[in-house]
Protein backbone atom coordinates (compact mmCIF):
# COMPACT_ATOMS: atom_id res chain seq x y z
CA UNK A 1 0.00 0.00 0.00
CA UNK A 2 1.32 3.40 -0.93
CA UNK A 3 -0.01 6.85 -0.06
CA UNK A 4 1.44 9.89 -1.77
CA UNK A 5 0.37 13.50 -1.66
CA UNK A 6 1.32 17.12 -1.29
CA UNK A 7 0.26 18.26 2.18
CA UNK A 8 1.06 21.89 1.42
CA UNK A 9 2.78 23.97 -1.21
CA UNK A 10 6.08 23.21 0.54
CA UNK A 11 5.71 19.59 1.75
CA UNK A 12 5.32 16.38 -0.25
CA UNK A 13 5.00 13.08 1.65
CA UNK A 14 5.02 9.41 0.59
CA UNK A 15 4.18 6.51 2.89
CA UNK A 16 4.63 2.91 1.76
CA UNK A 17 3.76 -0.25 3.69
CA UNK A 18 4.29 -3.87 2.66
CA UNK A 19 2.94 -7.00 4.35
CA UNK A 20 5.07 -9.84 3.02
CA UNK A 21 5.36 -13.60 3.17
CA UNK A 22 8.32 -15.26 1.49
CA UNK A 23 8.49 -19.06 1.51
CA UNK A 24 10.37 -21.59 -0.57
CA UNK A 25 13.06 -24.26 -0.61
CA UNK A 26 15.58 -23.90 2.24
CA UNK A 27 17.48 -27.20 2.61
CA UNK A 28 16.90 -30.93 2.99
CA UNK A 29 16.91 -32.32 6.49
CA UNK A 30 14.97 -35.53 5.74
CA UNK A 31 15.22 -37.44 2.47
CA UNK A 32 11.87 -39.16 3.03
CA UNK A 33 9.98 -35.94 3.81
CA UNK A 34 10.43 -33.30 1.14
CA UNK A 35 7.97 -30.98 2.86
CA UNK A 36 10.45 -30.39 5.65
CA UNK A 37 12.88 -28.87 3.09
CA UNK A 38 10.58 -25.89 2.62
CA UNK A 39 9.68 -23.06 4.93
CA UNK A 40 10.08 -19.36 5.53
CA UNK A 41 13.08 -17.76 3.88
CA UNK A 42 15.70 -16.53 6.32
CA UNK A 43 15.66 -12.93 5.04
CA UNK A 44 11.87 -12.58 5.22
CA UNK A 45 10.69 -9.29 6.70
CA UNK A 46 7.02 -9.53 7.55
CA UNK A 47 6.38 -5.80 7.83
CA UNK A 48 8.09 -2.95 5.95
CA UNK A 49 7.28 0.71 6.43
CA UNK A 50 8.97 3.45 4.42
CA UNK A 51 8.26 7.17 4.81
CA UNK A 52 9.82 9.78 2.54
CA UNK A 53 9.29 13.48 2.30
CA UNK A 54 10.57 16.68 0.70
CA UNK A 55 10.13 20.04 2.38
CA UNK A 56 10.99 23.29 0.62
CA UNK A 57 11.66 25.99 3.19
CA UNK A 58 9.54 29.12 2.74
CA UNK A 59 11.06 32.07 0.90
CA UNK A 60 12.03 35.11 2.96
CA UNK A 61 11.17 38.39 1.26
CA UNK A 62 11.96 40.74 4.13
CA UNK A 63 15.25 41.93 5.56
CA UNK A 64 18.61 42.72 3.99
CA UNK A 65 19.47 41.16 0.64
CA UNK A 66 22.39 39.19 2.11
CA UNK A 67 20.09 37.60 4.68
CA UNK A 68 17.53 36.68 2.05
CA UNK A 69 20.18 35.09 -0.15
CA UNK A 70 21.45 33.01 2.78
CA UNK A 71 18.04 31.84 3.98
CA UNK A 72 16.29 31.21 0.67
CA UNK A 73 16.36 28.22 -1.71
CA UNK A 74 16.82 25.51 0.94
CA UNK A 75 15.10 22.11 0.89
CA UNK A 76 15.12 19.14 3.28
CA UNK A 77 14.48 15.53 2.23
CA UNK A 78 14.28 12.46 4.43
CA UNK A 79 13.82 8.70 4.20
CA UNK A 80 12.74 6.58 7.17
CA UNK A 81 12.72 2.78 6.84
CA UNK A 82 11.40 0.34 9.44
CA UNK A 83 11.45 -3.44 8.89
CA UNK A 84 10.34 -6.11 11.34
CA UNK A 85 12.68 -8.88 12.50
CA UNK A 86 13.29 -11.94 10.28
CA UNK A 87 12.59 -15.56 11.35
CA UNK A 88 15.24 -17.98 12.62
CA UNK A 89 15.79 -21.67 11.99
CA UNK A 90 15.87 -24.43 14.61
CA UNK A 91 18.68 -26.65 13.32
CA UNK A 92 20.74 -29.35 15.05
CA UNK A 93 24.09 -29.89 13.34
CA UNK A 94 26.34 -32.93 13.48
CA UNK A 95 23.35 -35.15 14.28
CA UNK A 96 21.60 -37.61 11.97
CA UNK A 97 18.71 -38.65 14.17
CA UNK A 98 16.91 -40.75 11.54
CA UNK A 99 19.99 -42.28 9.90
CA UNK A 100 19.32 -41.00 6.38
CA UNK A 101 22.79 -39.51 5.92
CA UNK A 102 21.91 -35.84 6.52
CA UNK A 103 23.75 -34.38 9.49
CA UNK A 104 21.54 -31.29 9.78
CA UNK A 105 18.24 -32.00 11.50
CA UNK A 106 15.28 -29.84 12.46
CA UNK A 107 14.46 -29.82 16.15
CA UNK A 108 11.86 -32.55 16.77
CA UNK A 109 8.46 -30.88 17.03
CA UNK A 110 9.20 -28.40 14.25
CA UNK A 111 8.25 -29.44 10.74
CA UNK A 112 9.39 -26.47 8.65
CA UNK A 113 12.42 -24.21 8.43
CA UNK A 114 12.61 -20.75 10.01
CA UNK A 115 9.57 -20.99 12.27
CA UNK A 116 11.05 -19.21 15.30
CA UNK A 117 9.47 -15.78 15.14
CA UNK A 118 6.84 -17.02 12.65
CA UNK A 119 4.34 -18.84 14.82
CA UNK A 120 6.92 -20.38 17.17
CA UNK A 121 7.46 -18.13 20.18
CA UNK A 122 10.39 -18.17 22.59
CA UNK A 123 8.32 -20.00 25.23
CA UNK A 124 7.20 -22.56 22.62
CA UNK A 125 10.81 -23.15 21.63
CA UNK A 126 11.87 -23.58 25.25
CA UNK A 127 9.12 -26.18 25.70
CA UNK A 128 10.23 -28.12 22.60
CA UNK A 129 13.84 -28.04 23.79
CA UNK A 130 12.73 -29.32 27.20
CA UNK A 131 10.86 -32.19 25.57
CA UNK A 132 13.96 -33.00 23.50
CA UNK A 133 16.21 -32.88 26.57
CA UNK A 134 13.79 -35.07 28.54
CA UNK A 135 13.89 -37.68 25.77
CA UNK A 136 17.70 -37.58 25.84
CA UNK A 137 17.77 -38.00 29.62
CA UNK A 138 15.41 -40.98 29.48
CA UNK A 139 17.88 -42.80 27.19
CA UNK A 140 20.96 -41.71 29.16
CA UNK A 141 22.72 -44.25 31.35
CA UNK A 142 24.87 -43.46 34.37
CA UNK A 143 27.45 -45.99 35.44
CA UNK A 144 29.18 -45.82 38.81
CA UNK A 145 32.87 -46.64 38.48
CA UNK A 146 34.89 -48.62 41.10
CA UNK A 147 36.48 -45.39 42.29
CA UNK A 148 33.07 -43.86 42.98
CA UNK A 149 32.96 -41.55 39.95
CA UNK A 150 29.97 -41.61 37.62
CA UNK A 151 30.25 -42.03 33.86
CA UNK A 152 27.41 -40.55 31.84
CA UNK A 153 26.64 -42.50 28.68
CA UNK A 154 24.51 -40.50 26.28
CA UNK A 155 22.39 -42.08 23.51
CA UNK A 156 23.79 -42.14 20.00
CA UNK A 157 22.47 -41.74 16.48
CA UNK A 158 22.54 -44.60 13.92
CA UNK A 159 25.91 -43.13 12.84
CA UNK A 160 27.26 -43.31 16.41
CA UNK A 161 27.00 -39.55 17.01
CA UNK A 162 26.56 -38.60 20.66
CA UNK A 163 23.19 -36.97 21.40
CA UNK A 164 23.61 -34.35 24.11
CA UNK A 165 20.95 -32.15 25.71
CA UNK A 166 20.49 -28.64 24.30
CA UNK A 167 21.51 -25.69 26.45
CA UNK A 168 19.75 -22.51 25.42
CA UNK A 169 21.18 -19.09 26.35
CA UNK A 170 19.34 -17.19 29.07
CA UNK A 171 18.33 -14.62 26.48
CA UNK A 172 18.03 -15.22 22.75
CA UNK A 173 16.11 -13.80 19.81
CA UNK A 174 15.05 -14.69 16.27
CA UNK A 175 16.49 -11.41 14.95
CA UNK A 176 16.57 -7.65 15.12
CA UNK A 177 14.33 -5.12 13.45
CA UNK A 178 15.89 -2.83 10.86
CA UNK A 179 15.63 0.93 11.48
CA UNK A 180 17.29 3.77 9.62
CA UNK A 181 16.62 7.44 9.01
CA UNK A 182 18.48 9.38 6.33
CA UNK A 183 18.44 13.14 5.86
CA UNK A 184 19.46 15.41 2.97
CA UNK A 185 19.88 19.20 3.04
CA UNK A 186 20.13 21.02 -0.29
CA UNK A 187 20.91 24.66 -1.13
CA UNK A 188 20.18 25.83 -4.68
CA UNK A 189 22.20 28.67 -6.21
CA UNK A 190 21.21 30.35 -9.46
CA UNK A 191 24.51 31.21 -11.12
CA UNK A 192 23.17 32.44 -14.44
CA UNK A 193 19.92 32.22 -16.36
CA UNK A 194 20.60 28.64 -17.48
CA UNK A 195 22.99 27.46 -14.77
CA UNK A 196 22.02 26.28 -11.30
CA UNK A 197 24.31 24.81 -8.65
CA UNK A 198 23.08 22.60 -5.82
CA UNK A 199 25.12 22.09 -2.64
CA UNK A 200 24.12 18.84 -0.93
CA UNK A 201 24.82 17.47 2.53
CA UNK A 202 23.56 14.03 3.60
CA UNK A 203 23.63 11.98 6.79
CA UNK A 204 22.75 8.28 6.80
CA UNK A 205 21.36 6.46 9.85
CA UNK A 206 21.18 9.77 11.67
CA UNK A 207 20.46 8.15 15.07
CA UNK A 208 23.29 5.62 14.60
CA UNK A 209 21.01 2.66 15.34
CA UNK A 210 22.86 -0.65 15.58
CA UNK A 211 21.02 -2.90 13.12
CA UNK A 212 22.50 -6.17 14.35
CA UNK A 213 22.29 -9.41 12.39
CA UNK A 214 24.08 -12.73 11.92
CA UNK A 215 21.97 -14.59 14.48
CA UNK A 216 23.08 -18.21 14.93
CA UNK A 217 20.39 -20.72 13.97
CA UNK A 218 22.14 -23.81 15.37
CA UNK A 219 20.42 -25.01 18.53
CA UNK A 220 23.14 -27.36 19.76
CA UNK A 221 25.73 -24.60 19.89
CA UNK A 222 26.02 -22.20 22.85
CA UNK A 223 25.40 -19.03 20.81
CA UNK A 224 21.94 -19.83 19.46
CA UNK A 225 19.88 -16.72 18.81
CA UNK A 226 22.89 -14.44 19.42
CA UNK A 227 23.99 -11.75 16.91
CA UNK A 228 27.46 -11.75 15.42
CA UNK A 229 27.53 -8.61 13.25
CA UNK A 230 25.70 -5.43 12.30
CA UNK A 231 24.66 -3.90 9.02
CA UNK A 232 27.59 -2.72 6.93
CA UNK A 233 27.91 0.82 5.69
CA UNK A 234 26.62 1.06 2.19
CA UNK A 235 25.21 4.59 2.14
CA UNK A 236 21.57 4.47 3.13
CA UNK A 237 21.67 0.82 4.24
CA UNK A 238 21.40 1.40 7.99
CA UNK A 239 25.08 0.92 8.85
CA UNK A 240 27.06 3.16 11.20
CA UNK A 241 26.23 6.86 10.89
CA UNK A 242 27.93 8.39 7.84
CA UNK A 243 28.02 11.76 6.11
CA UNK A 244 28.27 12.60 2.43
CA UNK A 245 28.67 15.91 0.62
CA UNK A 246 28.11 16.60 -3.05
CA UNK A 247 27.53 19.29 -5.65
CA UNK A 248 25.29 19.19 -8.69
CA UNK A 249 25.42 21.54 -11.68
CA UNK A 250 22.32 21.85 -13.84
CA UNK A 251 22.46 23.61 -17.21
Amino acid sequence: MKLQGRLSSHLQLTVGYALARNTGFVEFSEYDNFRSAYGNMGDQRRHRLTITGIYDLPQFNLGPGVTRRLLNNWSVAFISETDSAPPLDTILTGLDLDGDGINRTLLPGTTRHNTFGRGLSQSDLRNLVKQYNDSVEVRTRRVTNPDGTVTVIRPRTPFNQVINPITLPDDFSNGDSFLTQDLRLTRRLNLREKFRLSLIGEVFNIFNIANISGYSNVLNQPNYGQPSTRAGQVFGSGGPRAFQFATRLLF
